[in-house]
Parts: C-alpha cells; structure tokens; sequence
C-alpha cells in the first residue's frame, strides 16, 4: 500500500478522514450499506447557513484522500444477503471491509466481533458488518473501536 501511496505523491496519511460507515438490512432480505465522509473532523468547520449542516472540507485537501477509503459492500448468497459491510476511516477499514466479504465468499459465517479484522485505530469505528446465515443477521461494529451495532424487531407501532 505504501508503494501505491507514493506513486500518488502521497507522504503520509491523516489519523482522522472524518468518516464513518453503516448499513441495514431488513426482515424481508433487503440490504443498504453506505460510507460517508466529511473529509476530515468536523468537515470544513462550517455549516451552511441556518441549517445546522456541517460542510465537508475540499477534496483538494490532504484529507480528501478519504473518498478512496470508502467500502461500502453487501454479499449475496443463493440469492439472499450473506453479509453487509461498510468500511472507511482510512485504508485500514476498507481492508478490514473487504477481509470480511472475502471471508463470507469462503463460507465462513461471522458471528462474533473478534472474527473481525479491525482498524487497530481506537477509538476510531473503520468497519461494520452485518452478517447473515439461514437463521438470522448479526450487527457487528469494529472490534477495535468503541463502535454500537444493534438488532430491531420488524413490529412498527
């Protein structure tokens, strides 16, 4: 990676892209997974005017390097959602993003946080996996961050 970095004229990397990943899927098998970035902490320090959004700092910036960094994916299997991924915050959650797809493409079924591979970034959440079998989906949140994942009944009241 540090070739490839390089042969940007890329010299080194930000602790922080300001970014962050999530994804969803429903009762019904269907599937959204989405990684977003500010470009940096808190974007631009600016919010557009009278709204409360904050603005994402310039691609042209060090830290616009992170739109490379995204990895939203979802894996089918016979048809069905196997795995839900999102990795960003940098190269290393979209490795770990990609490490657990190709994990669900060789059959194996990711149950627990540790069977992540995470950014080693704490407090930094650089990946998020939903993880399907026959029976169920589980939400799991990077084992190296202080990340939440959380499993909703389909009842709307």
């Amino acid at each position: 990676m540090r070739q490839s970095l390089t042969a940007f004229g890329v010299s080194s990397l930000p602790a922080d892209f300001g970014s962050t990943g999530f994804a969803a899927v429903d009762t019904n098998g269907q599937a959204a997974a989405c990684a977003i970035t500010l470009n940096g902490p808190f974007g631009s320090g600016r919010t557009a005017t009278g709204t409360g959004v904050v603005l994402a700092a310039s691609p042209l910036a060090q830290t616009g390097l992170a739109s490379a960094f995204l990895a939203p994916m979802i894996g089918v299997r016979d048809g069905t959602v196997a795995i839900a991924a999102t990795g960003a915050g940098g190269p290393n959650g979209a490795a770990a993003a990609v490490n657990a797809v190709l994990q669900t493409a060789g059959g194996r079924i990711l149950g627990r946080r540790s069977d992540l591979r995470g950014s080693g970034t704490a407090p930094v959440d650089a990946v998020n996996v939903i993880s399907c079998n026959d029976e169920a989906c589980i939400a799991l949140p990077d084992p190296g961050g202080h990340g939440v994942a959380a499993a909703a009944d389909d009842a709307v009241n």
